[in-house]
Parts: structure tokens; sequence; C-alpha cells
């Protein structure tokens, strides 16, 4: 079989005929196979994307033409502003004292490009309300039963409800939260001048994917 195309409607019929659709120029889901064949396509431009085309003792020349091959009925793609279902991960935080200001970097994953609902304190520190559809951190310190940041329901502190010191909120996003230290206490029990070196600190994240723990030691 020897065929010859000079221009784009016989370049079409061409294609209609070796992949049997038809309408158009364009397979989708298909396996091509042509074989003993001598096809002369002048002129084209043929695109084909993950498909599989089995030409067997053939020659083919291609032109006129703009043929494109789809491994389905429309050419994938990826879901906009799509957003991951994993849980949080922390994978490092960086040395906690017993001073009220200091810088704490907390790295991860999964922490939510959302910003956390926040509660003022009045003192320039902030509660992350937890559990709601936001973000949420605490820093417990297991020693004294002290902890800092959250406001609400707290479903992972096992020891009673949060104390009403708040966290410097710096920056928060996805992979990394950044305090700039401790609230005042604003006149309760406790305050952030009671944890010492030593003391075991937990950090805890909750976002709507999950909720994650790291224990860490006061420097």
């Amino acid at each position: 079989m020897v065929i010859q195309l000079n221009n784009k409607a016989l370049a079409a019929l061409i294609l209609l005929t070796i992949l049997g659709v038809s309408t158009g120029v364009y397979a989708y889901s298909s396996n091509v196979s042509v074989q003993n064949s001598s096809i002369q396509i002048n002129g084209s431009n043929v695109t084909i994307n993950d498909s599989n085309v089995t030409i067997t003792n053939s020659t083919i020349t291609i032109g006129a033409g703009n043929t494109v091959i789809y491994p389905s009925q429309t050419p994938a793609t990826s879901p906009a502003n799509s957003s991951s279902t994993n849980p949080p991960e922390i994978t490092s935080v960086s040395p906690i004292s017993g001073a009220q200001s200091q810088t704490i970097i907390i790295q991860g994953n999964g922490f939510g490009d959302i910003q956390p609902e926040l509660t003022s304190l009045g003192d320039g520190s902030v509660d992350t309300v937890w559990g709601g559809s936001t973000p949420s951190i605490v820093v417990e310190d297991e020693r004294n039963l002290l902890s800092a940041g959250a406001a609400g329901e707290w479903s992972g502190f096992t020891n009673g409800p949060p104390d009403l010191i708040g966290v410097m909120l710096v920056s928060w996003n996805s992979t990394c939260i950044v305090l700039g230290g401790f609230g005042s206490g604003l006149g309760s029990q406790f305050s952030w001048s009671q944890v010492l070196k030593g003391d075991t600190l937990q950090i805890q994240i909750q976002t709507l994917s999950g909720y994650t723990t790291y224990d860490t030691v006061v420097s």
C-alpha cells in the first residue's frame, strides 16, 4: 500500500483510514498498528502522547496536517488549587528556653497555608483557636502542666484545659512556623518564667487533616 499526501485534507483522510476514527484527526485511547506499508505525509505536525504505536516493516514520512493522539477522551489535567490531605508532621524545632522573648522555628510539612484563627490576649500575644477549620498550635510543659498558644476545645491536651498564655506568632505557612516567644500569662497562676531548663516540652499542631506532636527539652 502506497499513499501520497500533499495537503491537510488528504492527511486527515489517511489518519481516519489508518486509525479507524469516525471524525477529526484525534485518536483517544488508541493502539495503532501499521504493517508492511509505505505512508507519506508531507508538511505535517504530528504529536503522539502516552500512546502505544506499532509500525512494522514500514517507511513513514509525515507532512501536512496536525495529528494529536491522547490516552483518554480529553487530555489529563491536574486539579487546580488542590490541597493536601496528609496530616501535619513536625521534623525539627529550634532550641526553646525559659525566656519570654525568643525565636522558635518549627519546621515540617502539612501545617496548612490557611492562617490560624487567632484570639488576641491583649499583651501582644495570641491564642490559636483549637478545633475549628483553621490550624492550631500548643506548646506544653509536661512538668508543671503549663501550656501556651491554644484557645477553645483542645482534644490533644489530656492534662486539663490550656492556660491563658499566648504565643507571639511571627509567621505561619505549610512548612514553617515562627514564634517570637510567649505572652505574660495575663495574671493567671502560670507564666512562661516557670519553664525550667531540662523540662520536657511537647509541641502539638492540629489541622483539618490531622494532628501531630513533637517532644523537645528546654535548653
